[in-house]
């Protein structure tokens, strides 16, 4: 499923690719949580600015709900970031 999305559009990183809880909330949660963590830590985000990013364009959704374990992953556009630098 990756190989067909725009390069701009895939995850930032493994970590806010995907979080499993039996709990769908949890699982939601834990997702933003991960993908707060990427960009406060990765990009030297602020936390409050990183969340209003989330809010805005963040792109998350339900990848399953079938089996014990609910599952949310999360999209980051790359482009977002182009002039973002890493803190070193």
């Amino acid at each position: 499923m990756r190989a067909k999305q725009a390069e701009d559009e895939r995850p930032v990183g493994d970590e806010v690719d995907r979080a499993g809880d039996k709990d769908l909330n949890e699982a939601m949660r834990d997702c933003v949580r991960c993908a707060l963590d990427l960009l406060t830590t990765d990009y030297g985000i602020d936390r409050q600015l990183a969340m209003a990013y989330l809010s805005a364009a963040g792109d998350f959704a339900v990848s399953q709900v079938v089996d014990d374990v609910k599952g949310v992953h999360a999209k980051i556009r790359k482009s977002d970031f182009h002039e973002v630098r890493r803190p070193a």
